[in-house]
């Protein structure tokens, strides 16, 4: 058996430093599987070639592919290996993996080769319907899923009646049920990955602090936001790990690997109290001296300033307001619960005990008016006067699996093709697809950066000192927001790099319409 993590991507000129970070979910994976006593190669075709870049070809502009190229992935992978199983977790990474399988297949007619991951689980009838190298897609959390299959595939008996497996021939079987004790599941195989790879170069998933690991404290989420995958993923059962178990295994991160800093993966990280203030008490006692962050987004309505101040204290330095927009009737669009003006306090407060506050917007929704867009605009001025220090504002894409997605499917005939899978990228400046009926291109990608300057401009005129930060920052590398991260990198990929023309991923992989 063998796991594959593919090529990342950068996109030349992008508003977002998003750049190679541990993957999580495929140690998990490999966790269970090893685990099983199922024999293990685990290729992660990133990590290898963190220093190599790949140019591609797509509908929306030249791309860059940073790792292993799929040629040498399909080399590396041991001759004797039967299953192969591909880490999918993102839109826009479908195009590349496409090409990926059709090369193994084409090469090792015999294997069987298994999807997974959050693009996966939604995607699955389009995967099926463009390629037929797949044979099976593992739906929603992975761990006892991708054991029975593995265990099924290599013991010859028919995997169909396995839950939360899709199959190229029978289609979608019985759905799998969440583990209520995350517990209880396996810890990522952190050592089948060549992680000092990754620690080895500035973090690419929050602000640079040092050597940075990825956790979960949680899984899934008990909301429902109109444009969000999660619950098509995770179902809507959220469910926290004891934080004395967090605690340890972030203790054992820093004796294995020196970990300095730890980026919380979570969807939805601190929704209890209870549990955050027993979380950073237990933190505290084990006198760590480390640092972490909440890069991903996180609710408001616990982080009074009781809390604010206890994850402080415990070494949290940054962290995501996700309100998606200032307009109440958006919000109401979304399905998002959030009181603005508690979350501004919260934000207020949260800036007042030294933390890093960042806050996320998206525009472009096809329900969007454009006294909704201004309604943004204020709330980002509003945080950043508040002390918000960053802010991204990104271009709405349907994603497979949200409720957006299922109604613009149906009311627009929305087509699913490469493109398409490109247009999660529009942070880049690539946007080519837009999905609301008064907003065009162009408008979107010109307010998109003019709602970035207007909250720069006004966070820096709230306290001018900050300025002198960003020059530090750029004068050392030490990062302490995320401007700091896209003016050191000037928007660039955080690992060293070297361009290779010659690779057969120079050809226009994401050009075909299927």
């Amino acid at each position: 058996m063998a796991l594959v993590r593919p090529p990342l991507f950068q996109v030349p000129g992008s508003l977002s430093c998003t750049g190679a970070a541990p993957p999580i979910g495929l140690a998990c994976i490999a966790g269970a599987l090893q685990q099983a006593g199922i024999p293990l190669q685990v290729l992660d075709a990133a990590a290898e070639g963190l220093d190599r870049r790949h140019p591609l070809s797509s509908p929306i502009g030249p791309l860059v592919l940073i790792g292993l190229d799929i040629r040498e992935i399909v080399e590396r992978l041991d001759p004797s290996i039967r299953v192969v199983g591909i880490s999918h977790m993102y839109l826009h990474e479908w195009p590349v993996v496409r090409a990926l399988v059709e090369l193994l297949k084409a090469t090792r007619p015999h294997l069987k080769i298994v999807l997974g991951g959050e693009n996966a689980t939604s995607f699955w009838p389009w995967i099926f319907q463009q390629s037929q190298a797949v044979d099976y897609c593992v739906r929603g959390e992975g761990e006892r899923t991708a054991v029975a299959l593995v265990q099924a595939l290599l013991e010859g008996r028919d995997p169909g009646a396995i839950p939360g497996v899709a199959s190229a021939r029978t289609g979608l079987g019985p759905a799998v049920k969440r583990c209520r004790n995350p517990e209880d599941l396996p810890g990522p195989a952190w050592e089948l990955l060549p992680l000092e790879n990754y620690l080895a170069v500035p973090d690419g998933f929050g602000v640079n602090r040092g050597r940075a690991m990825p956790i979960l404290a949680s899984r899934g989420c008990p909301y429902d936001c109109s444009f969000c995958s999660a619950p098509a993923m995770w179902t809507r059962l959220y469910r926290t790990r004891p934080p004395g178990q967090v605690v340890q295994e972030m203790k054992s991160y820093v004796q294995r690997y020196a970990a300095q800093n730890f980026n919380f993966c979570d969807l939805t990280a601190i929704l209890h109290r209870d549990w955050i203030l027993e979380f950073c008490d237990q933190l505290r006692a084990e006198g760590l001296n480390v640092t972490w962050q909440l890069p991903s987004g996180t609710r408001s309505e616990a982080l009074d300033e009781e809390v604010l101040r206890a994850i402080h204290a415990a070494g949290c330095r940054n962290l995501t307001y996700a309100p998606e927009s200032g307009s109440t009737r958006m919000l109401r669009v979304f399905r998002k619960r959030v009181n603005l003006d508690r979350m501004v306090q919260s934000i207020r407060t949260a800036s007042h005990v030294g933390l890093v506050a960042r806050v996320n917007v998206i525009i472009g929704h096809p329900d969007e008016e454009m006294s909704d867009l201004w309604a943004s605009l204020r709330l980002l001025l509003r945080c950043a006067w508040a002390g918000a220090r960053d802010a991204a504002v990104m271009v709405f894409t349907p994603y497979p699996g949200s409720r957006d997605f299922d109604r613009i499917l149906q009311e627009q005939g929305l087509e699913i093709d490469d493109l398409y899978c490109y247009t999660a990228l529009a942070r880049g400046g690539r946007l080519q697809a837009t999905f609301n009926p008064s907003m065009g291109r162009r408008f979107l990608l010109s307010a998109q950066k003019a709602m970035l300057a207007a909250f720069y401009a006004v966070a820096l005129a709230r306290n001018p000192r900050r300025l002198f930060g960003v020059l530090f920052s750029l004068l050392t590398g030490r990062e302490e927001t995320q401007l700091d991260q896209f003016l050191r990198t000037r928007g660039g990929f955080l690992a060293p790099t070297r361009l290779n023309p010659e690779n057969p991923q120079t050809e226009p992989l994401g050009s075909r319409s299927r």
